[in-house]
């Protein structure tokens, strides 16, 4: 069967602004207890090395803060 696009959105994806993202992450915390997180910066492969590396420095300085209070 093909992914529903909408269901792997909405379910295993999270994306947007530093806000949403840490939202998103203390939602999925709290609604299954998840004590970890695979990140995947990269599209597996589809970025440029220096776009991910942005985004990853992005991630670290803006959402982690905020998740380490949860």
């Amino acid at each position: 069967m093909p992914i529903d696009r909408n269901e792997l959105l909405r379910d295993q994806l999270i994306m947007g602004s530093p806000e949403t993202c840490a939202r998103r992450i203390i939602e999925l915390q709290r609604a299954t207890g998840i004590g970890a997180l695979r990140c995947v910066f990269n599209g597996n492969g589809v970025l440029p090395r220096q776009q991910t590396l942005s985004q990853m420095r992005l991630f670290s300085q803006t959402v982690l803060p905020s998740l380490q209070l949860v």
